[in-house]
C-alpha cells in the first residue's frame, strides 16, 4: 500500500498503520 505523505489524509493513514503495527506486534508478544 502506498501512501501519499505530502496530503494530511496519507499521513494520518501512515501513522494508523504504523499504530496498529505496534499494537498487534505488542499482542503477539
Amino acid at each position: 500500500m502506498q501512501f501519499d505523505l505530502s496530503t494530511s489524509q496519507g499521513k494520518l493513514m501512515a501513522s494508523v498503520m504504523s499504530a496498529l503495527a505496534e499494537f498487534e506486534g505488542d499482542l503477539l508478544r
